[in-house]
Formats: structure tokens, sequence, C-alpha cells
């Protein structure tokens, strides 16, 4: 790994996680202290939630952070505050990044097979069949620098937007680079002290004011053509642009001032060979609604799969799944919504189980394959052979319940099967519109395969050749987390 950005850091944590080795190499010598991204959106959070850090990351969070749009004369013309809650957390929380990154950082403490190096600048990568070498330099105490090779099976490169890595794979960086400028104004001791965001649709100079955890204040000013960064970062002029936002400027604390431009690209292929890149290595955009932090989280907009590990809902056919559901069974027919849930994230509602109320799905079934059926057991509804598989997969079984019947499915069901009590009757409901009470669910929280019951077999068969399975491996070759490693299929 090349970066030791968020990006870089997340990934190595999940493969961390999954017991893989990771050497993550960093030119700087410690992680950026100043605060840059303000917005963490639910899917990010489900990421967070993923790799064990919540606690560790919420206390330099706000929940709930409401924007209002504004006119020139302070008038609310425009309100956004999403109450939607379906993968677990709330859709908007702002955070300061410096102590997210940190957390993320620190977390890596837990991984014996994870290592990080700061002032390692990788200068060239040598690329053969069988992996990849990273060349870096690193600076001695008496300034001479000395070479320092570390071998991998792949490199990824999240070193930011200017990454060497994605200009040495010789792809295309397209889109644009608009010529709107923006000064960023961060501020320690909140001199408003209001939350949430105000974006100021002011036709003399558009601003923003955003209230941060921990007392910090963001403004956020368009600069117009003739304004140099010079000009615009001088303590004076800040002064001004801030002369009818706060009483006085002058006794600010100031984190910084700087000037930023807005990008919009995405590059050609996120991989050649052995190397890969990620977050803004692959993909720049305007930071709007929190978009360029979190689209290196997780997934921006929310995709639709359509090829891949997945199996269509109506003909079984493996690696491609068109977004309707389509029969003629009287199930089918009479479905409030035939819209297919493959390809696309599962939610997360909370349950109960017999050894904890009110739990998060993730938390309750980990982070591999899983196998969800609504009102019964897996093991009810799956042949022998098929539930075989299922193991050399190293995947958990799930029945959902009504938490009327929670404690009598945990008497009557096998011990191996996690049964979940539905107490919000929101599991209920989505299983209730949908002709799907089966769901095969992937380690990233996305739907492989959604059925009938009887049709769980053909679906499953389905799943496993999209996989490629290798004869005695139980795993897709070069990614089996620790704990399946040795099963058969």
């Amino acid at each position: 790994m090349v970066g030791a950005g968020p990006v870089g850091l997340m990934l190595a944590n999940i493969l961390g996680m999954y017991g893989r080795k990771v050497v993550v190499l960093e030119a700087m010598d410690q992680l950026i202290d100043y605060p840059r991204g303000v917005g963490l959106d639910d899917e990010s959070f489900r990421t967070i939630q993923t790799v064990g850090l919540v606690d560790t990351v919420r206390p330099h969070t706000s929940p709930q952070h409401i924007m209002r749009l504004v006119n020139g004369a302070g008038k609310v013309i425009l309100t956004n505050n999403p109450k939607t809650d379906e993968f677990g957390w709330d859709r908007k929380h702002s955070y300061i990044q410096p102590e997210v990154d940190k957390a993320l950082y620190e977390g890596l403490a837990r991984f014996d097979n994870v290592e990080v190096h700061f002032g390692h600048r990788v200068e060239n990568v040598e690329e053969d069949a069988n992996g990849v070498t990273a060349i870096a330099l690193v600076s001695q105490d008496d300034d001479t620098l000395v070479e320092r090779r570390f071998r991998a099976q792949y490199l990824v490169g999240c070193e930011g937007g200017k990454s060497p890595t994605r200009k040495r794979m010789g792809v295309s960086f397209d889109g644009e680079s608009p010529s709107t400028r923006w000064l960023v104004v961060d501020v320690n001791n909140d001199p408003l002290g209001t939350p949430n965001v105000f974006l100021g649709a002011d036709p003399k100079r558009p601003y923003v004011s955003i209230g941060l955890p921990h007392a910090v204040r963001r403004w956020e000013f368009m600069l117009l053509d003739h304004e140099t960064e010079e000009q615009v970062t001088d303590p004076e002029i800040v002064n001004q642009m801030l002369k009818d936002h706060v009483p006085d400027p002058a006794s600010l604390d100031y984190i910084r001032r700087r000037v930023f431009t807005h990008h919009g690209r995405i590059a050609g292929s996120f991989r050649k060979g052995r190397q890969i890149i990620a977050g803004d290595a692959a993909h720049l955009m305007p930071v709007w609604m929190v978009q360029g932090w979190n689209s290196g989280m997780r997934f921006k907009p929310m995709p639709r799969y359509t090829e891949g590990v997945l199996a269509d809902p109506s003909t079984r056919t493996p690696g491609r799944a068109t977004s309707r559901i389509v029969s003629k069974m009287i199930p089918v027919l009479t479905a409030n919504n035939t819209v297919s849930p493959v390809g696309v994230q599962f939610p997360q509602y909370r349950f109960n189980t017999a050894s904890q109320k009110n739990a998060l799905l993730d938390d309750v079934i980990g982070n591999w394959w899983t196998v969800i059926v609504w009102g019964n057991s897996p093991k009810d509804v799956l042949p022998e052979a098929e539930l075989e598989k299922l193991r050399g997969l190293g995947a958990k079984l799930v029945s959902i319940v009504p938490e009327t019947q929670r404690e009598w499915a945990e008497k009557y069901m096998d011990e191996d099967v996690i049964v979940l009590g539905d107490h919000t009757g929101r599991m209920k409901k989505w299983f209730d519109d949908r002709p799907t009470p089966m769901i095969f669910l992937r380690p990233d929280r996305f739907v492989a395969g959604a059925c009938l019951n009887q049709h769980g077999p053909a679906t499953l068969e389905a799943i496993l050749s999209a996989l490629k399975f290798k004869q005695g491996t139980g795993a897709p070759s070069d990614f089996v987390p620790a704990g399946v490693r040795g099963a058969s299929y």
C-alpha cells in the first residue's frame, strides 16, 4: 500500500482484519494534522463498523448534520435533513478528519500482519508475473537517502490526485478542473457555536459556514477570478471576508487559511497488472455533499452491480443480474416490489439475540459470507450438499424471525444457526414487499443472490460458479480470510 491517507489506512484495516499481510509506505513523516474533509455518511460509518473502529471514531463526529441553503438575505430556501437510517447509521455526520484518520491508523496496531512505515517515498516499482517490488527512499539522520525494497503480490496506490502509481500505469484521468476556487478557513473555539451547515447562495460572494465537532468552525468563500491565493490568505483580507459572520474576526484562533479547486476526474482503469489505484488516485470529485472522503471509504453514488459475483434472481444466470424479478409464479406476481435486491447493498436493521438487545446486523453476523432466511432455518430449506458447500465457503447461517418467535426458534433450530429477532418489524416489512425470503450476502454487504426458498440450491450454484472456485480451496483464489483456509469444496 502506498499512501497513509484515509483510503490507504481503511484498506489496510480491512485486509488486516481478513488476515492478509500488508505494508503501508507513506512519504510524509506523520499523518496530516489539519482539517480537510468535514462530512461522513452512513455507508462510511458502516465500513468503519466493519473494521471494528466505531467506538474510537464516534467521539470525533456529530450525527444528523443538517444543511440549509440560504439566499443573499439569509433566508432559508432549502433544507437538507435526510432522516433515513437503513444502513444502521444516521445519513450525515460532521467529523474532524485528522482525528478519524488517526483512529484508522491506531487501529492497525491490532494486526501483527500490518506494518506502516512513514518517511518512505516510493520512487519506482518493479513488476513481474509473480508480484511487485516497491523501491522507497528513506532519509537518514545525516540527511542521506537509503533505498529500501518491499516485495508483495500487489501494490495499491492511495497517494491522492497526483498519484505516481496512476502515472506509472499510464491510464487516463478524464474530466475537468473548473476554474472556480474557494478559500477555506478553519478556526478553533467556534465563535458562533451553532451546529450544522449553511450554504450561502449570495450572488456577491457565495459562502459556506459549518459547525464541526470539538468546537471547530469552517468557512468557505468562493474567490473571484482576479483574486490570487497570496491575497486571499492574507489575515487582513480573511478578516474582511468574515466581518459579516463574526463580531471580531481578528480575535479568532485560526487553524488554517487555504485555497482549493474543485475537480471532477476519473481514471480510465483502476488496475493494470499487479498495480491498483484507490481513492483520489482513482477518482476526484467536488467536495460538496461529503463526496470526496466517503467515495474512498465505500460506494458513491450507491451502485447496482449487474455483473460480478452474483446470480440473476429470475434465471439464476451466474455472474449477471437484471434489476427486475420476472416470473409468472404467484409469489412474484403478487409482490409489492419486484425490483431485485441482487447487486445492491443489504439494509442493516437492529435485532435481538439470545445475548444481545437492539444489535446491528453486521455486528451479529460478522464480516464474511452469510445466508439469511426469513422465518425458517437455512438448514431446513437447503439440502445437505449445499450446506456442505456453504461450510467450505465459511458462510454464516442466519434465521430472522419476528421477536415473538425468537425464543422458540432458538430452542428448536440448530445451535450453529444465528437466530435474530426482528423486534422493530422493519426487516419483516422489507421481506413482505419482496418475493425473496432467502438472501445470499457477500462480505461487502451487497446481495449476491435473492430467491424463493426452493430456488436456493440453484441460486447458490450460480453464485459459486461466478466465484470461479478452484477444487479444494474453499474460497476464491488469492483471497481467503484467516480461519477459512483449508476448507474443501
